[in-house]
């Protein structure tokens, strides 16, 4: 990035309006400024030789601009104070596992601005390890044809030899190339998919890609599906492009709809995924119309595939009203007498409980019935904050603020091909996931009110900051107990100077 804010009456100031932004937007300006006024070049010349100054991690795209745009203003010599940066880090030898990003930055920015300086440029190029190439292999192509071809053929190399981190960073560094280098992106996205590599999308939206691109990319996205489909399927979108493959490469054209078709399809017929994926796979064919996701899930009936995003059938009876209350009421009685007993002041921490109304209004709001046992603890204690002992599952906000927790969780999401258990398997957040008491480290103690088909409806589980993880109990009313007995054998006890449970 480039910081001009610390530079009285900086000459690069008009360039950068705010101050600071990455090279790109520098350049851009001055490429502009000279096609509408070619004769102010020799004075935006300068004014990227000044530019050289404040780019002291990316010097090489500067330097390329300045060659491009203004090649009689490129000599280091008009700039003393460049010429001696520069010459520390043309004299820093190579060592052992190349230069760092910087080291070669410099080299390439060296030789933009002095030719001779390309065989230093070339040798550190030719060391440099994955990640550096990567980061430096258009600067270096920028060089003339003869550095085009041995970068173009350096991120060919990496396509063929490299961990799937860095080899999937040459195809995304070989876009920025451009559309000439349409055949070499082609094939080295096939090279990263015979090595059985997810390509993903290279890019988050292929329709403002070149022409000649376009369709190598949606191949290679709708290629890599059956490779990651627990990311690739989900239907949301982040920086990168990583995610929602089957509607970005929609969107690149009307041609794409059959090739987006088949790819789904043939994940929804394949039996060697599980229904998770096979679903997502038949849910997202709607994007092309209600009817193929009709037939799709219609498919999956027929060979007895189970829905994992079906809503949640009790296949028990639900506990009985008043025994729940009675077995309720006896726990948080035991409870009670310990607290009286060791820790007089937690009792403070119990919350009044709350009246029929008040839970008939909760549950109206999540769209849940609450379990008979949670709801008869609720009537005892509306919330229970136990300085000290917030990680238990315990633990719970107000039940009226419950919907609220909630929605702050809806648009949470990750990535996930394991089937369902006793918890749900899926892409995203369930509205049946009920956080009780989040962390602030995002994680959560959940009341399950849609279960996996192993699974018991209102059963506690824990989400490790964000995810679904791992079943605490079964019920509120274990939940309850298991705290009761652990008061009562001894493994807590009140720190009345701290004011908290101490876990011995």
């Amino acid at each position: 990035m480039l910081d001009l804010r610390n530079c009285a009456d900086c000459p690069a100031g008009p360039l950068l309006p705010t101050g600071w932004g990455h090279p790109a937007a520098a350049i851009d300006a001055a490429r502009r400024e000279i096609a509408e006024h070619p004769e102010r070049q020799p004075e935006l010349g300068e004014v990227l030789l000044h530019l050289l100054e404040h780019a002291r991690e990316q010097p090489a795209e500067v330097a390329a601009a300045l060659a491009e745009l203004a090649p009689a203003e490129r000599t280091l010599e008009r700039a003393p104070q460049l010429r001696e940066r520069f010459d520390d880090w043309l004299a820093e030898p190579i060592r052992d596992g190349g230069p760092d990003m910087v080291h070669l930055q410099h080299l390439i920015a060296a030789a933009h601005l002095d030719p001779a300086e390309l065989p230093r440029a070339a040798e550190g190029f030719r060391a440099a390890d994955p990640s550096t190439l990567n980061l430096t292999a258009l600067d270096y192509a920028r060089l003339g044809p003869e550095q085009t071809a041995e970068a173009v053929a350096a991120l060919a190399e990496l396509a063929r030899t490299a961990g799937p981190w860095d080899a999937v960073a040459a195809g995304r560094r070989l876009v920025d190339f451009g559309p000439q280098h349409a055949a070499d992106l082609a094939a080295l996205l096939d090279t990263l998919l015979s090595r059985g590599i997810s390509v993903g999308l290279l890019r988050p939206s292929l329709a403002q890609q070149p022409p000649e691109l376009r369709p190598h990319l949606a191949a290679a996205a709708l290629g890599s599906l059956p490779l990651n489909p627990g990311n690739l399927l989900a239907p949301r979108r982040n920086d990168l492009g990583a995610d929602d493959v089957p509607a970005t490469v929609l969107e690149a054209g009307p041609e794409y709809r059959e090739p987006v078709r088949a790819a789904l399809w043939s994940l929804v017929r394949d039996g060697a995924f599980n229904p998770t994926i096979r679903h997502r796979a038949a849910e997202r064919l709607g994007l092309l119309g209600p009817d193929e996701h009709r037939a799709a899930t219609d498919h999956l009936a027929a060979e007895g595939v189970p829905d994992p995003h079906a809503p949640y059938v009790p296949t028990e009876p639900p506990l009985d009203p008043a025994a729940a209350q009675a077995a309720v009421s006896a726990a948080w009685d035991r409870i009670h007498s310990w607290l009286a007993a060791h820790a007089p002041a937690a009792l403070d921490h119990l919350a009044e409980g709350l009246t029929e109304q008040q839970i008939a209004d909760v549950a109206a709001e999540l769209g849940f019935a609450l379990p008979a046992d949670f709801a008869a603890s609720c009537r005892i204690h509306r919330a229970v904050l136990l300085p000290g002992y917030l990680d238990s599952p315990v633990c719970h906000h107000d039940l009226t603020e419950l919907a609220e927790w909630r929605a702050a969780e809806l648009d949470n999401s990750w990535d996930s091909e394991a089937p369902d258990n006793a918890i749900r398997q899926d892409w995203g957040w369930r509205p049946g996931w009920i956080p009780l008491f989040p962390d602030e480290d995002g994680s959560s103690t959940i009341l399950d009110l849609d279960p996996g088909a192993a699974g018991h409806y209102g059963q506690i589980f824990h989400s490790d900051q964000g995810l679904p993880g791992y079943l605490e109990a079964p019920s509120w009313l274990d939940v309850l107990q298991q705290f009761a007995d652990e008061l009562e054998a001894g493994r807590h006890h009140w720190s009345a100077e701290q004011a908290e449970f101490v876990e011995d």
